[in-house]
């Protein structure tokens, strides 16, 4: 039995694993083994030598083939990591098991829909492995920027850089923030630029980077308002500058604006803030379990992908038309209708 919620005990979760590739094998496999409410009982590959494999390294029954896996039975729920995604989350709610799906679960809005359609039908659980709203640093930042709204309800702004897996912040600002309404974007060699424009009216940019060697800090997502900055740099660090009051620039005095920051904190010995934990990925994994075995609301399913979807859809089309570009399928249709026959354009 694993711990639950309140010191109740959970019937852990027996689970299937679609693909056992590089992300599976550093991340996932790893992450799972600190997550006890989760029971791996099969994998399946694509090979018969690669099962082989993963049956010899992970003890567990190997299939060659995601189909084999699930007529087999006797699992409650699958994580898909390999494959298109969208073919086996269908097979497995055919199957009648809840499905957790890593990025990006769909690449189609049709075939969204139709995922949907059949999880309802279902009456199974898809959740997507949305790890940065998971990760404790982003958690903590939605806290501070709902209590700074409450205090100062003024517009915001959102700044941030990351690597070429952009599509990870786009999906992070849906949830810090709401709707995107419509997007602006070029890309250069190396590198996009997005201004995005919220359907609560607030602006945000979003700069991807590729680079040679990913290891360098390049991560960081910055909310500015009149009162104050909220910034988190490297998934690790963030720190609140709030002034309460206007005040001269040239004041340069101590108690000019007030400063909170946070960084993890832990002893080497019981370090659970690894970067599994920092990133989110033994978080996510934990809340799939609380999501099948107690109803636990979700942070995010298909529905909150097929947005992220939707905006990277806008980008792709603003590159190309090197116009703005409304988020389809949401109230950016009729907030962009109305504006371009009163506003001209920014």
């Amino acid at each position: 039995m694993a711990e639950g919620v309140n010191g109740r005990e959970l019937e852990p979760v027996r689970i299937g694993l679609i693909g056992v590739g590089r992300h599976a094998r550093g991340i996932l496999l790893p992450a799972l083994s600190l997550v006890p409410e989760l029971q791996l009982c099969a994998v399946s590959t694509a090979h018969a030598e690669t099962a082989r494999a993963a049956e010899a390294r992970y003890r567990v029954s190997a299939f060659v083939g995601y189909e084999a896996m699930l007529r087999n039975g006797g699992l409650d729920a699958v994580l898909v990591v390999g494959g298109q995604h969208a073919p086996e989350i269908l097979a497995c709610l055919h199957y009648g098991v809840h499905v957790w799906c890593e990025t990006p679960a769909v690449t189609d809005t049709e075939i969204a829909q139709d995922v949907r359609a059949v999880a309802r039908e279902s009456g199974r659980l898809v959740e997507v492995g949305s790890c940065l709203r998971h990760a404790p640093i982003y958690g903590r930042l939605k806290q501070e920027l709902d209590a700074w709204r409450g205090e100062d309800p003024g517009p915001r702004h959102f700044q941030c850089r990351y690597y070429p897996y952009v599509g990870h912040f786009y999906n992070l600002l849906l949830w810090l923030n709401g709707p995107v309404s419509e997007v602006s974007a070029t890309r250069g060699d190396a590198e996009t630029l997005v201004t995005l424009r919220f359907g609560n009216g607030d602006l945000g940019s979003v700069t991807s980077r590729r680079f040679h060697n990913d290891s360098i800090p390049y991560e960081e997502l910055a909310v500015s308002g009149e009162s104050g900055l909220l910034v988190a740099s490297n998934g690790q660090e963030m720190r609140h500058y709030r002034s309460r009051a206007p005040k001269p620039a040239v004041q340069l005095a101590f108690d000019t604006s007030d400063v909170r920051s946070w960084s993890p904190s832990f002893s080497m010995p019981y370090g659970e803030l690894s970067h599994l934990y920092l990133r989110g990925y033994v978080p996510e994994l934990q809340h799939f379990a609380r999501r099948v075995r107690l109803g636990a609301p979700s942070v995010s399913g298909i529905e909150d992908m097929e947005q992220t979807l939707r905006v990277r859809e806008a980008v792709e089309r603003s590159c190309d038309s090197r116009h703005w570009e409304a988020v389809l399928g949401n109230a950016g249709d009729l907030l962009r209708a109305a504006r371009e026959s009163t506003v001209s354009r920014p």
